[in-house]
Order: C-alpha cells, then sequence, then structure tokens
C-alpha cells in the first residue's frame, strides 16, 4: 500500500507491507488516515511481461476500512510491428535506440515496474501482463527519427489511453509508424541588451492542454549552449507554445509539465505551427530572474 500522489515530503511517500494469511486474507496495522492505492503484485519474470497485478484506491477517515478484495489480473498482450517512412531506401533506425511501454494514464494504479516491448530483429514487438488505462509510447527514439501513428488495423490510436487487463483487451494487429522526416526548430535566447543567454530552459508544449501528460510527445525541454543557442527536434505536427525559463520549478523533475505551471507560460510563450519535416529558426527573449 501506498500515499495517493499528491504533494509530499519524501518520509511520507512510503510504501507499506501487510500482514498476509495462509487464507489470503491481509492487514495493514496502524495506518494513519488519508488516501492510498492497494496493491498486490506477482513480479516480472521478464523486461516484456508485467505479471499478475490488482490495485484498489481507498480514503480512510475515521475508522478502519473493511471487506478490501484484490482481484489479480493476468492481463492483456500487446503484439505488432514497427514500419518506416523514409526517403532514403530501407534506412532503419538503431534497434536497441527503440523502446516502447504502455505507459499508465494514473501510475498510481499501475505496478511500478513498466514492461518495456521485446522487439525482435523483423522489427516485430511483444509484450504481455498488462493492466489499466495505458497510452503506447516510444519512451526511447533516436533524435533523427519521430513517432508518426500507432494504428491498431485501421483505427489510429497515438497518444490516446487504451484500457487493458483481460485477455480479451489485448491488442494482436499493433502497426508502429516511425518517420525520418522530423521537424526540427531552432534559435537563440538573448537578453533585453540582445546578448546571448546560455544554460537556460527551452519549453515546447503544444496548445492543447490535453496533451500536457507526464512523458507527452507534445512537451519537450532543452538547454540552450554556450552561445545561447538551442535545438528541438522530433515535435509532432501541430501548433506549439515555444518559451524560455531561467530555472525549473524545484517540486520534482517533471515538475514543469503541470498544467498549472504551462498555463502560466503560455501567456508570454512564442506560437510556432510545426509541420512534418519543417525547419525553422526563433529567436527568444530570457525572461527576468523572477518567473514564470
Amino acid at each position: 500500500m501506498k500515499p495517493r500522489s499528491r504533494p509530499l515530503s519524501v518520509s511520507d511517500d512510503v510504501a507499506l507491507s501487510a500482514r498476509i494469511s495462509s487464507d489470503g486474507t491481509f492487514e495493514f496495522p496502524n495506518v494513519v488516515e488519508g488516501e492510498y492505492v492497494i496493491q498486490a503484485d506477482r513480479g516480472r519474470t521478464n523486461p516484456s511481461f508485467e505479471g499478475e497485478f490488482a490495485s484498489v484506491p481507498i480514503t480512510l477517515v475515521g475508522g478502519d476500512v473493511n471487506g478490501i478484495v484484490l482481484q489479480l489480473s493476468a492481463g492483456s498482450a500487446v503484439n505488432g510491428r514497427f514500419e518506416f517512412e523514409t526517403d532514403r531506401g530501407d534506412r532503419r533506425p538503431v534497434q536497441s535506440a527503440v523502446e516502447i511501454s504502455p505507459i499508465p494514464e494514473d501510475p498510481d494504479l499501475a505496478p511500478s515496474s513498466i514492461a518495456t516491448g521485446s522487439i525482435q530483429p523483423d522489427w516485430t514487438f511483444h509484450m504481455e501482463g498488462i493492466t489499466g488505462r495505458r497510452r503506447l509510447q516510444l519512451t526511447h527514439l533516436p533524435d533523427d527519427w519521430a513517432l508518426k501513428a500507432i494504428l491498431v488495423g485501421d483505427q489510429d490510436v497515438t497518444d490516446r489511453p487504451i484500457a487493458f487487463g483481460r485477455a480479451n483487451q489485448g491488442l494482436r494487429n499493433v502497426t508502429i509508424v516511425l518517420t525520418d522526416r522530423i521537424s526540427e526548430i531552432s534559435g537563440i535566447v538573448v537578453d533585453d541588451r540582445n546578448r546571448f543567454v546560455p544554460a537556460v530552459q527551452v519549453l515546447a508544449f503544444s496548445v492543447l492542454s490535453e496533451r500536457w501528460y507526464s512523458g507527452s510527445r507534445f512537451l519537450r525541454r532543452e538547454s540552450t549552449g554556450p552561445d545561447g543557442s538551442f535545438v528541438i527536434k522530433g515535435l509532432p505536427p501541430g501548433e506549439f507554445y515555444i518559451c524560455s525559463i531561467r530555472e525549473l520549478p524545484t517540486e520534482g523533475p517533471d515538475a514543469w509539465q503541470e498544467q498549472s505551471f504551462l498555463d502560466v507560460l503560455s501567456a508570454r510563450a512564442t506560437a510556432v505551427m510545426v509541420a512534418e519535416g519543417m525547419k525553422r529558426s526563433i529567436t527568444l527573449r530570457a525572461p527576468a530572474t523572477r518567473q514564470p
């Protein structure tokens, strides 16, 4: 059992283990009031298999909570293949640099260790034991390739949460389309005297707030070099806000992806339309020390 995600001190975010009897009943003694997720997990047997898993969110207020049932699920399987769009013959990325995972929409309701697809030499892939609502995401990809689409048959499921858990919720004919016709936005960041500003962060984020979630391909962050320059490669087609910030939020490495933070930044960001294969150069003004 672990606390439901919220602003926590390190000492608060501690998983608790239950006392489990031979008949399968369990008990967590001495739990303080709050919101929690109870999880049961048999553990992974290999990187592409998550294994049996169950989770139940609970709220503990004013007394004991009884009668909780955890029904383990063997999960769903995902099978598919990669296809490539390129103007350079049979060019392919380095296979070891490509990784696909079923990223949970709500990390609290998923196991702590997420599967990575087993990619074969013929570019077919497989993973199994998946439960809960997930997005199929490319978690690693060379910077000269980009995701174009994820298809299930003729249905586009790119960036869409999909429910998994039962065997009949598995996907058998997934096609992941990669392209080397990537977009590139380059530029410089200058101060109010037009001097280059090194070591600041440049953020790119979709103008559509529903695309602001952890790991989204519509969120990117790069740092400026010693000459104030930056390059952002591989953004998908669409309209984006681009802006610079001097410091990232201190609440955690992904705190800059929070909607409240990006909402504020959007008011002073530069809007840029991105198209497949587009190359564009822009100049950004560094913010004052106080931000965002």
